[in-house]
């Protein structure tokens, strides 16, 4: 005895059904002819082109000045080449527009950490991990900055921080790190095993034969 209404909309025999397209929460607010070029610089980015994306970024900024995203991508590309005044220049472009833009407090705590100024690191770090405190790159990144902030013990447990989740070869520096510790403490035995743990993860490091030699020296002092 009940009744239902069931809206329906009708197309036109042979026109394919449109397919919504997933919100990218990045582009809320963008103009469309900035968010176009945002788009088509992200495509260039992932086949690793950055030399093509960067115009269309700054074409983007240009269309929509206040485009956090579009510096946080120029930052993380001229992070990877290395250019890190650049890279600072456009992370801090982002979270000037976007304060809690987690991404971007990374990308420009790596920055900075990359050139070697680890007391803004220590701070951008911290910072980060308020806003997510499981992210264990930034507490092995934070804990590498303290260890050569000379601050052994506070290092040590951010690198077992870091390095208690499942991070692979990614986070292989954390056990290194620990190990020089541990050396520093006179526990040989412990920083054997952490070196040796180092060299698991990352067989083919640059550094494999001397990190090799000094766990035979701490072999022998044990």
């Amino acid at each position: 005895g009940q009744s239902f209404q069931i809206p329906f909309h009708l197309r036109p025999p042979g026109q394919p059904k449109k397919e919504s397209r997933p919100t990218n929460p990045n582009l809320a607010g963008v103009s469309k002819p900035a968010a176009a070029k945002y788009e088509k610089a992200i495509e260039h980015l992932a086949k690793g082109d950055a030399k093509s994306a960067m115009p269309l970024l700054d074409e983007a900024i240009a269309a929509y000045p206040n485009f956090a995203a579009a510096y946080y991508e120029k930052g993380a590309a001229f992070l990877k080449l290395n250019e890190l005044d650049k890279a600072v220049e456009a992370f801090v472009k982002a979270i000037t527009i976007k304060p809690d833009y987690l991404e971007a407090k990374y990308g420009y705590g790596m920055a900075v950490f990359q050139k070697k100024n680890y007391e803004v690191a220590e701070a951008v770090f911290r910072d980060v991990l308020k806003q997510k405190n499981d992210m264990a790159e930034a507490h092995l990144n934070l804990g590498i900055s303290l260890f050569y902030l000379k601050n052994g013990n506070e290092a040590e447990t951010e690198l077992k921080t870091a390095i208690a989740g499942k991070g692979g070869e990614k986070l292989a520096l954390g056990h290194l790190y620990l190990g020089q510790i541990y050396i520093m403490k006179k526990q040989n035995a412990d920083a054997a095993a952490e070196l040796q743990k180092y060299i698991d993860l990352a067989p083919k490091a640059p550094n494999v034969d001397k990190v090799k030699a000094t766990i035979a020296d701490l072999k022998k002092q044990s």
